[in-house]
């Protein structure tokens, strides 16, 4: 295995694992300087079809470019150094995590303390509030798919499923993209994962049989079920467990998704607010900024002791350093990438805004109001100059400010504060261009009108030239096929959002559909067309026709993926329908759409 060499590049040292989708390795990259170690998961799509294999790399492509943009933000998640296809199979080069599992870590040590666990727990949870914050789903958390690092013993969540969900790609009877496979493990994944349904708190479902396991040191099927309602029972398995963290692990295990923590910052902020087992001591500072360049050793941790007795020193060493206490961090919560960016609210309004987000330095914006300058140029300069540097810092510092309960509360007080600032300088600016028009129209008295002024003499209007007749417009509706619709689909497996006349340039698919309501056998034509950007050359890009062949059809669409490039051409755009009934012989009925792209 040894003398094996992928790519040119990669020297393969050993077989990491092997499954249905493919293989995972061990290697050294030789063409760098330190022969640093890697992970290949060599994937390989279930069916052998050139169309299929198409279809996949392009799913490919997505979910890869996801993996490099979380592994470079969070640096508990495993950095993708590169990617590629060769011979009918896919490669992720991925970061080389030194560590052990947690099942390792448990065949190894058995139940793992309650404090450790909770900062496994805790310091994964801001790992997954930032993951669900991108849209993305991680759909096989278990032991075997979480890392002790050796470094830090941080735990670092690797193996993402949806790149090999996307190995499982198959066109199904209706010529339609799906997937044919369910990604998670037996026991670990809850019943709607299993159905195909994964939302987020499926992995807190996930994370907490995780948790539990680590706890008891029994894998979900081992565990006992409450034979009236279904519940895990675990426990009598765990003696000496907090009853306040016993009760957030049973509300993230619930079988019924809405008696659930809906997201991984709602588990989080319980967690924080429960506070610690008595007799236990919990190390603050474990979750740190997730941003690039985030150092996790730049401050040391403190230990907040409890007023109880301190249990053994044997017992407080073998927790993992990071967990954090909500009384001893206070406000000091991670900051999410969301979060830094221009405040217009804060430029704007800089000496009132200050006064709800608690950035009190934000008040000497007053001071050239109340102050004498040298001339009248320097009444309002200090609001100028504060609003400026709260308008490019503000976010950061309100964020670290105020108690925010969630990215989305912090988001909905900037905007709020944006437009009351808009519509503030706004109506002041209505109102100075109102009153300089008002003075306008006054008479003025120091001008004198002579009585003996002729009135010149005004020129009737030019005749108007006849117009040519416009042409009627395109038909937007033809019998049977109604409610043409466009909409960017910014994701694989995400619904229509709406009909837009205008899409950004970086939609990966864009979709057009109508409802239909046509006899059987009708044909129906569909045709993208390009119709130029600034050039103005118009080019057929795409043509694909359809039957009905069924009487419940009811709905017609069609998907168009983005060039290989990533960004569609800008410019106009249309999709033709021609629709042939079967009775019409060649004379058919043509409904066309039309957007842009931008």
């Amino acid at each position: 295995m040894s003398s094996t060499l992928l790519s040119n590049r990669y020297q393969i040292l050993e077989t990491l694992g092997a499954g249905g989708f493919g293989t995972t390795l061990l290697a050294e990259d030789i063409q760098m300087p330190s022969r640093r170690k890697c992970v290949i998961k060599q994937l390989k799509p279930i069916e052998n079809n050139p169309d299929i294999y198409r279809l996949v790399q392009e799913r490919f492509h997505r979910e890869a470019a996801i993996l490099e943009n979380l592994g470079n933000v969070n640096g508990q998640i495993p950095q993708l150094y590169a990617y590629f296809n060769e011979d009918d199979r896919f490669y992720l080069i991925q970061e080389w995590i030194e560590g052990v599992t947690l099942s390792q870590k448990v065949r190894l040590q058995g139940r793992l303390p309650e404090t450790q666990v909770r900062s496994i727990l805790m310091s994964l949870l801001s790992v997954l509030d930032y993951v669900h914050s991108r849209q993305i789903i991680h759909r096989d958390i278990k032991p075997d798919n979480i890392i002790l690092r050796s470094q830090d013993q941080k735990p670092v969540l690797i193996d993402f499923g949806a790149v090999r969900e996307t190995m499982g790609t198959v066109v199904n009877s209706e010529g339609e993209a799906t997937s044919s496979i369910v990604i998670g493990t037996p026991g670990f994944m809850p019943s709607e994962q299993a159905a195909g349904r994964a939302i987020y708190s499926s992995d807190l479902y996930s994370l907490g049989l995780t948790m539990i396991y680590l706890l008891t040191g029994k894998p979900p099927q081992d565990l006992d079920l409450d034979p009236r309602t279904g519940d895990v029972v675990w426990q009598h398995d765990a003696p000496g467990v907090n009853q306040a963290f016993i009760d957030s692990l049973n509300r993230s295990i619930q079988y019924n998704p809405r008696d659930r923590y809906a997201t991984a910052a709602e588990m989080l902020d319980a967690l924080e607010h429960s506070g610690s087992a008595p007799g236990t001591a919990i190390q603050a500072g474990a979750i740190r900024d997730r941003l690039p360049g985030a150092s996790f050793s730049e401050v040391p941790p403190t230990v907040i002791p409890s007023s109880s007795p301190s249990p053994p020193n044997e017992f407080m060493e073998s927790a993992v350093p990071g967990a954090i206490d909500s009384m001893a961090v206070g406000k000091d919560k991670p900051m999410p990438p969301e979060v830094p960016g221009w405040n217009w609210g804060a430029f704007l309004l800089p000496g009132i805004w200050c006064l709800n987000n608690q950035v009190w330095w934000g008040l000497l914006a007053w001071t050239s109001w109340f102050t004498v300058g040298l001339s009248g140029l320097t009444v309002g300069l200090s609001w100028l100059v504060v609003g400026g540097l709260l308008g490019a810092k503000g976010n950061e510092w309100a964020w670290k400010s105020r108690g925010w309960k969630s990215v989305e509360a912090f988001q909905a007080n900037q905007r709020a504060w944006a437009i009351g600032g808009i519509a503030t300088w706004g109506s002041m600016v209505g109102l100075i261009i109102l009153l300089v028009a008002i003075g306008s129209q006054l008479p003025d008295t120091n001008s004198t009108v002579s009585n003996d002024t002729t009135p010149e003499p005004t020129l009737p209007d030019p005749p108007v030239p006849p117009t040519e007749p416009t042409p009627p417009p395109a038909a937007t509706e033809a019998a049977g096929l109604t409610n043409l619709q466009v909409c960017a689909l910014p994701e694989p497996d995400t619904v229509c959002d709406g009909d837009r006349a205008q899409i950004p340039t970086k939609t990966p698919s864009i979709l057009v559909s109508a409802d239909l309501d046509v006899p059987m056998n009708t044909e129906i034509n569909i045709t993208w067309r390009y119709l130029g950007g600034e050039a103005g050359d118009a080019t057929d890009i795409d043509t694909i026709s359809v039957v009905k062949d069924n009487e419940a059809i009811d709905y017609v669409w069609t998907r168009l993926p983005a060039p290989e490039s990533g960004a569609w051409p800008t410019g106009d755009y249309r999709v033709d329908f021609e629709v042939l009934r079967p009775d019409s012989g060649n004379d058919g009925e043509t409904i066309q759409k039309s957007f842009s792209i931008q």
